[in-house]
């Protein structure tokens, strides 16, 4: 009895833990001049595929726990805030990295893993993917939603950040940093980087980092186990090349330890 009513307690306390962190992060009325909340929906892995039809599956496998979303208004301009709370900083990272679109290389951005056109901004930081859409267009909606992220910025400080590979983060610069990919799965693999979708089909746990360097692109394929797993290994040795994409079949590739690092043409 006295066991039962213990993880009662513990459960509701968790329960509640989430709750108040995820009314942290969330957008309330006048957190600037003008900012109104006039709907906050919420959903689980049960229930995305109602809010996002297709896309969900997506979502799912690289480790959805909650979405919290908002429409909100300022200055005349509507927004619909979506605030995505992954399972990990890789987790957030990686669907940031494969849903950004036509990033304004060089802008006045807030944030280092951000991503800003006229119709939309992108924040990842944590484990919180956050994505501030309006249907305006214009400075105003531009400006608008910049102050929006400094909220976020300020909600989500302190958060532990993405650790990127030694090998990425050599070759990151201001041009090609927001075109670095993170795949985490078969949807993930079709969607960024699709020419190792047959490769990697049949293998889970991984990490595939995807840079653009020049005129090469570098890849860079960790696990979550910390190491490579011996029979992907000795397929990678092995002198059957059939089944192997172009520049790992052709060798041009190194063993790093708990690292494949691929650098394609």
């Amino acid at each position: 009895m006295f066991k039962s009513i213990y993880y009662l307690v513990f459960f509701l306390f968790v329960m509640i833990s989430q709750a108040i962190a995820a009314d942290k992060v969330a957008l309330n009325d006048d957190e600037f001049p003008g900012l109104k909340v006039t709907e906050t929906k919420t959903y689980d892995g049960g229930s995305l595929w109602g809010y996002m039809d297709g896309g969900a599956d997506l979502y799912l496998e690289y480790g959805f726990q909650k979405l919290t979303s908002q429409t909100v208004t300022c200055n005349d301009v509507t927004f619909q805030v979506d605030i995505f709370e992954m399972n990990n900083p890789l987790s957030a990272f990686g669907i940031y990295s494969v849903s950004r679109f036509r990033c304004k290389v060089g802008s006045d951005t807030l944030v280092s893993n951000d991503c800003l056109n006229a119709y939309q901004y992108q924040i990842v930081s944590g484990k919180y993917y956050v994505n501030i859409v309006n249907q305006s267009g214009s400075s105003k909606a531009i400006g608008t939603a910049l102050q929006i992220g400094r909220l976020f910025e300020q909600k989500l400080k302190g958060q532990p950040e993405v650790e990127f590979p030694s090998k990425i983060k050599e070759n990151l610069s201001i041009d090609n940093r927001v075109k670095l990919k993170l795949m985490m799965g078969r949807l993930g693999v079709q969607n960024g980087y699709s020419s190792w979708a047959d490769f990697l089909s049949g293998w889970e746990h991984y990490q595939l980092w995807m840079l653009p360097v020049h005129d090469k692109t570098l890849l860079v394929l960790t696990w979550n186990s910390g190491g490579i797993p011996p029979k992907f290994k000795a397929l990678i040795e092995a002198d059957n090349e059939s089944g192997l994409p172009g520049s790992a079949a052709n060798k041009d590739y190194i063993l790093a330890g708990d690292q494949l690092i691929v650098w394609g043409n």
